[in-house]
């Protein structure tokens, strides 16, 4: 998993995969008339 490791901020994983799940969840919220999702979103952009 090493290799996975951004240098900069030691994330374990690159800025465009968070970058694309984040645009993800956004496509997926706007069908979650329930709310599921919201506290998701936030644990996947870091924010808890």
């Amino acid at each position: 998993m090493k290799e996975m490791v951004d240098n900069k901020t030691e994330n374990p994983l690159p800025k465009a995969v968070v970058k694309s799940v984040l645009r993800l969840f956004d496509e997926l919220v706007k069908c979650d008339s329930e709310g599921v999702l919201k506290e998701a979103r936030k644990a996947a952009e870091g924010v808890t």
